[in-house]
């Protein structure tokens, strides 16, 4: 991580560990909101950067920390702590900083620092007067461990008055400092960890939830005290939120403008002005716009466009954000919840839910065909790591059915290119709706086979026991109808032939022993394979998580080389990508396979390339990350075989692969004289260009056979 990777205005570090130390600050702990040693705030904050950020490019920052006094008389010192931190190599503090520390008051009036006509005191530049020592504090972040130090300075007397509310503002211009070192903050805890109160703080104009701590030569009273109320006072106002400004505070639309004062209560105290335009331009959108998105479909962007399936459904966009305001927010935007809830309040009205809509309500079925619709379904019942379609953890919009058992053995669940929606499967042993088991006995979302994310799963089943099977679906396409068989019979879902000379790959289904580079944080691991061999292997998918098996192919000279692969389930096959080619050097690797080719299910695909001396990585996996499990039960699903071949190339057509042989290939014949490896080293005879390459030149002259 680099410096401009830092958050702009309050930064938070995780802390992982640390110790606690004495403070050696001489002031009363009364008079002080002290450094929160063991992590604060819902990400363990220690600290706000105040060096130059490069996103900031107007300067320095400044901490600043609302307080409230408790007694008449006057503060002439102050005590804060801080660390230092390169982003790049740890600790870097002291020396790493040349500190410039500047120490400001404000009052406390408008509710922010730094408002027109709140200045009380300063700045003052209090550098000369500092005092400086570590506090024993060690604090091991995912940066390393850095060292806190306490700061005390002396400033001219400032006047303060029992009851009053003031801001300080301290900066530390460390802007002359090596480009990649800052100075963070120590930030006070919450009153339930102890201190005088959890109050605001700002930092670059905006308001933050990590309490600055520091000491002043005055009891401090709760500066929550201090704290002001949001107050939209938008009531009266008529400018547009996200266009127009105003001299006035706030603007017409009440939740537009709540949400921008809440993140900048200049908005609503003092005027409309570009800040907030643009913030309600980020914040608040429009439900209904064109160009949001169907509201039964995710697109992870704020609102949708009040169409249901393609269908009006005026407000509800609205609908939807009132229950669930996540929707209608920029971190998460209309996800799947968006369209399930959408499913629920904006077509389906009450008692027009599938009568099985949940658990106890389960059908009985037996085998054979049944028809399903879960229209208006809602979600319900527990959600499964095991079983999920990579985004959610839950099944979706779900339906009960039970079955009781009338034979011993393997029974088929299928939606298998029989649904109109991308479904998922559960069966869960007993029909206790009170103890569903989790991971359920078997459960499947996207069938290795199945068209349109339709699903497939074989359970053992005891005869007299009782099931339940739960049909849910996907965010992608979250309702609709079709058919859910059950079957006692399980059809192979393909096989292919396994040839007798394969070499096995030696890597159980369910293992990931040979990740190649994959692995860590275990070594790189590698199957090794040559020219002309045949390899049986078994790879699986599920969960969103895959196998992927590679293999070394190491080469002393430039060969033309085909990679051909069938396997039981849609593959992907190529060479490992590194830059440069083939140095069998994991920290080559681009994160790519390249070149590459797809493959369908029981059907053969191949590519041909052409590689030169170095160590070349093969590399087989399922395209898909769900649908091939090792328990699959449909016999057989995870086979593949991997053939590797050298091309014969033409005899002595050495230097240009034109199709013939002529005075090109002569020629270099006698420039690659000795070379080992090189286009024209046919591995006759000795290693290395020589006599028996330039008697098969002149045996082969002329056309390629």
């Amino acid at each position: 991580m680099t410096k401009a990777d830092a958050w702009v205005g309050a930064a938070a570090l995780t802390v992982l560990a640390g110790s606690v130390a004495a403070v050696p600050c001489a002031q009363d702990p009364g008079h002080c909101q002290l450094p929160d040693q063991l992590g604060h705030g819902s990400n363990n904050a220690i600290g706000a950067i105040s060096d130059l950020n490069p996103n900031q490019p107007q300067g320095p920052l400044a901490a600043q920390g609302n307080f409230f006094t408790t007694a008449d008389g006057v503060i002439s010192s102050i005590c804060f702590w801080g660390l230092y931190l390169d982003f790049d190599n740890g600790d870097c503090g002291p020396g790493g900083v040349p500190d410039a520390f500047t120490v400001t008051y404000y009052d406390n009036v408008l509710g922010f620092p730094g408002s027109p006509d709140t200045l009380r005191a300063g700045p003052f530049n209090v550098t000369a007067t500092v005092t400086k020592a570590a506090t024993g504090n060690v604090v091991s972040t995912v940066f390393g461990d850095l060292a806190e130090y306490e700061y005390t300075a002396t400033h001219p007397a400032v006047p303060v008055n029992a009851g009053q509310c003031l801001w300080v503002e301290i900066t530390n211009d460390s802007t002359g400092s090596d480009p990649t070192c800052v100075w963070l903050w120590s930030t006070a805890p919450s009153l339930a960890e102890g201190g005088v109160g959890d109050a605001v703080s700002w930092q670059g104009q905006f308001e933050n939830d990590f309490d600055l701590a520091f000491c002043v030569d005055q009891p401090l009273g709760d500066p929550e005290s201090c704290d002001f109320p949001i107050d939209p006072g938008c009531a009266g106002a008529t400018n547009d939120c996200d266009s127009e400004t105003s001299p006035d505070p706030g603007c017409a639309d009440d939740e537009c403008c709540t949400l921008v004062c809440l993140q900048l209560p200049f908005c609503c105290l003092v005027e409309w002005d570009q800040q907030c335009v643009d913030i309600a331009v980020e914040e608040c959108g429009l439900c209904g716009e064109p160009g949001t998105g169907d509201c039964f479909a995710a697109d992870f962007e704020p609102y949708c466009d009040d169409t249901c399936g393609g269908a009006p459904c005026i407000g509800c966009c609205q609908t939807v954000c009132n229950v669930d305001p996540a929707c209608c927010e920029n971190q998460f935007g209309w996800d799947g919840f968006c369209a399930f809830e959408a499913q629920q309040l904006c077509t389906c009205a009450a008692g027009s839910e599938p009568p099985n809509d949940n658990c106890q309500q389960a059908i009985p079925i037996g085998l054979g065909d049944t028809p399903i619709d879960n229209d208006c379904a809602s979600p319900g019942g527990p959600s499964h790591a095991t079983c999920n379609d990579g985004f959610l953890t839950g099944l979706g919009l779900d339906i009960w059915y039970t079955y009781s058992a009338d034979f011993t053995g393997q029974l088929l669940v299928s939606t298998c290119g029989q649904i109109n929606y991308d479904s998922q499967l559960a069966v869960y042993e007993g029909c206790d709706c009170g103890s569903l088991s989790d991971p359920p006995l078997a459960c499947n979302n996207d069938g290795a086979v199945c068209p349109n994310g339709s699903s497939l799963l074989v359970a053992e089943v005891v005869a007299g026991n009782c099931y339940l099977i739960r049909v849910g679906s996907s965010f992608v396409s979250p309702s609709g109808s079709g058919t859910l068989t059950l079957s006692a019979e399980v059809p192979p879902i393909c096989e292919i032939t396994i040839p007798p000379e394969a070499i096995a790959e030696g890597e159980a289904c369910g293992d990931n022993d040979n990740g190649g580079c994959d692995n860590e944080p275990a070594p790189p691991a590698f199957v090794p394979v040559g020219l002309g061999d045949v390899v049986h292997g078994t790879a699986w998918a599920s969960g969103g998580f895959r196998d992927t098996d590679w293999y070394e192919l190491v080469l002393t000279k430039t060969t033309e080389v085909t990679l051909t692969m069938e396997a039981e389930f849609p593959f992907v096959l190529g060479l490992a990508e590194t830059i440069p080619p083939g140095t069998g050097d994991c920290a080559d690797t681009t994160g790519f396979v390249e070149p590459s080719v797809a493959g369908a299910t029981c059907e053969q695909a191949s590519l041909t390339t052409t590689l030169g001396p170095g160590t070349w990585w093969p590399f087989a996996a399922p395209s898909i990350g769900d649908g091939v499990p090792c328990a699959e039960g449909v016999s057989p699903a995870n086979d593949y075989v991997l053939t590797i071949s050298q091309e014969i190339p033409c005899p002595g057509d050495c230097s240009d692969g034109d199709g013939m042989v002529g005075i090109g290939d002569f020629l270099a014949v006698i420039g690659q004289w000795g070379s080992i490896g090189t286009s024209c080293d046919m591995g006759l005879g000795l290693p290395g260009v020589g006599i028996e390459e330039f008697l098969q030149i002149l045996g082969s002259w002329g056309p390629c056979p």
